[in-house]
């Protein structure tokens, strides 16, 4: 909270501006990090702006953006993900409604026009009074309160007072030896978790998760990646159960923390029935320049089932309310249809385009998530039927003889959509295009053959299953974790920590199917990793526990090599956390410690 002191001029109006340090320096699509190389592409008459609104937009507020360099026919489009509002670029911009928390985007289609400004302004009608607060999302706000006179179009600065950041730092975390050691470090995820998630009413994305925490610009990004939320509504129901947890949260606050999640992500189910993505949910928009106000939405088979698996039936579970039961159930009714108009399931249908995407990857194997839970609370033997046909398709085009998959099955149709990816060749001759040792897709494909096997266990899918996971156990560092891909080194790469995260999460449940020492081995040093990674010290408070990646695809689709936070990551490694937990349920360090 902003409080200031004071009694405010007895003019009849008067601006109230907050500059927030965090829009000194603007971060924007084609921003390269010093550790990128190769050559720079920079953009060509479109970029997209990532200004920041860090306090609470009340009644009587709006934001001013300011432009260098504009011509008539240049084009902004505001939060363009949500709302295509294109409109004519002006010097001056202000926009009223559609402002969202954190990272916002101004897509501008120009050669020439340069964001200047980014102003957040209150006009106070009835001035005399006290100066108002302002509700800030995070204590750590700092920049400059600037009171202005209106005179006409004019404005006299009256005052201007500066805050600066707050000072703080933390020790580095302690190793977990201990029960009590885990549950620390539980409830220091839950703590970054409940920080992440979209507090703005006025979002369509209110009460999910943002995807990242940047540091480098000091923001929360991306809201709109929703499939990404199953894993986090799968830890906060686990941890809530575990009774230290429950009594330092509650555990309803958790549970309903998850619920919001669960019904946020309902909103995107698409049910238009002439819609080719009917009965599916959209489950991400990416910011690009390629598609109009810089955005496309996406819906995927793999992403949605990959949701309905982490997180509808856990929902359902806990909350027994149907809706997400029904909706899991209605997302993998949509196999066969899918598979009826392609042999290999689809990758994304792409709404800027209205097309589908023109290949699919070894990612969509975790989809089978939804067909393994579904089957295990209804144990209807369609589930086992859709779920081997799933399987089958991405199998047949993308498994291996040494027991990885290829990376992606390209189909070269020139009806489809390339998404800035096309492969030359002849049309409509498919290609596999080969593994590339990818940590975190390979992950993806781990987590489908894993979820085979409780849905379907005597087909031979654990073993596919161990002779994949060889090779992550070959390359596995020994401080625990992986590369971005495994096999190159990490100065040309980096680390893989969403990867890392995954796999000891991984690993934790292929050994409670082979017992093997080895797969718990890998386990715990991943979850080690982890552990010794967290970030500490920082004078950003908001990026306290969690793990920086930094990598070229830290942002996935955009700021490459940025150190960035991502709540998936978070979620994984918390889901490993209580692994480990259970993996010591009944050991003699535990009752040792118990006694």
């Amino acid at each position: 909270m902003i409080e200031l002191v004071g009694e405010l001029p007895s003019d009849s109006a008067l601006e109230i501006h907050l500059r927030s340090q965090r829009n000194r320096s603007i971060s924007k699509l084609s921003d390269r990090s010093e550790h990128e190389t190769g050559p720079a592409s920079p953009p060509v008459g479109k970029e997209i702006w990532f200004p920041v609104v860090d306090v609470e937009i009340e009644q009587g507020m709006d934001v001013l953006v300011t432009f260098d360099g504009v011509s008539l026919s240049d084009r902004l489009c505001w939060n363009g993900n949500f709302w295509k509002n294109s409109v004519q670029l002006q010097e001056q911009n202000v926009f009223v409604n559609n402002i969202e928390h954190w990272e916002n985007s101004v897509v501008v289609e120009s050669a020439t026009a340069r964001l200047r400004e980014f102003v957040v302004r209150k006009s106070i009608a009835d001035a005399g009074r006290e100066w108002p607060g302002f509700r800030c999302l995070t204590d750590s706000w700092a920049g400059t309160v600037t009171l202005y006179r209106k005179q006409k179009e004019s404005l006299s600065e009256l005052a201007k007072i500066e805050i600066k950041p707050e000072k703080t730092d933390s020790p580095p975390y302690d190793g977990v030896e201990s029960r009590t050691d885990l549950i620390n470090a539980v409830q220091a995820n839950i703590d970054f978790l409940l920080r992440s998630q979209n507090r703005n009413p006025a979002s369509p994305t209110f009460g999910g998760l943002y995807l990242f925490y940047d540091l480098a610009a000091a923001t929360y990004r991306r809201s709109d990646w929703i499939w990404t939320w199953g894993p986090a509504i799968r830890f906060l129901i686990e941890a809530s159960a575990i009774p230290e947890v429950a009594a330092h949260y509650g555990r309803e606050r958790l549970l309903t923390v998850a619920r919001e999640m669960g019904e946020t992500s309902l909103r995107f189910l698409v049910r238009n029935p002439e819609s080719p993505a009917r009965g599916l949910l959209i489950t991400r928009f990416d910011p690009t320049t390629r598609y109009r106000c810089g955005h496309s939405a996406f819906a995927s088979p793999a992403d949605a089932y990959f949701l309905a698996g982490w997180g509808y039936v856990p929902l359902y579970e806990v909350t027994g309310e149907n809706r997400f039961l029904e909706t899991s159930r209605l997302l993998v009714d949509q196999t066969d249809r899918l598979l009826a108009q392609d042999p290999v399931i689809e990758q994304d249908f792409v709404f800027a385009s209205d097309k589908w995407k023109n290949w699919t990857m070894d990612e969509s194997g975790f989809g089978m998530e939804a067909f393994a839970e579904l089957y295990r609370i209804t144990k209807d033997a369609k589930y086992q039927a859709a779920g081997r046909r799933y399987l089958a398709s991405l199998t047949r085009v993308l498994e291996r003889g040494d027991g990885l998959w290829d990376r992606t099955w390209h189909r070269r149709d020139p009806a489809r959509e390339d998404d800035s990816w096309p492969l030359p060749g002849p049309e409509r001759a498919p290609i596999r295009v080969p593994t590339n040792a990818n940590t975190r897709g390979l992950a993806w494909a781990m987590m489908g053959l894993l979820a085979a096997h409780r849905l379907l266990p005597n087909e031979g899918h654990l073993d596919a299953a161990t002779r994949m996971a060889s090779h992550l156990l070959e390359a596995q560092d020994p401080d625990g974790h992986w590369n971005f891909l495994y096999d190159r080194p990490e100065t040309e790469v980096g680390v893989s920590e969403k990867g890392t995260a995954i796999w000891s999460l991984l690993f934790y449940r292929l050994y409670q199917e082979t017992r093997d020492p080895a797969h718990l081995e890998a386990a715990r040093r991943a979850l080690q990793w982890c552990l010794s990674n967290r970030h500490h010290g920082s004078r950003d408070p908001l990026a306290q526990g969690g793990i920086v990646g930094r990598s070229p695809a830290s942002g996935v689709v955009y700021r490459r090599w940025f150190p960035l936070i991502c709540t998936y990551t978070m979620s994984f490694y918390g889901n490993a956390l209580v692994a480990e937990l259970e993996s010591r349920r009944g050991s003699r360090e535990e009752e040792a410690e118990r006694r």
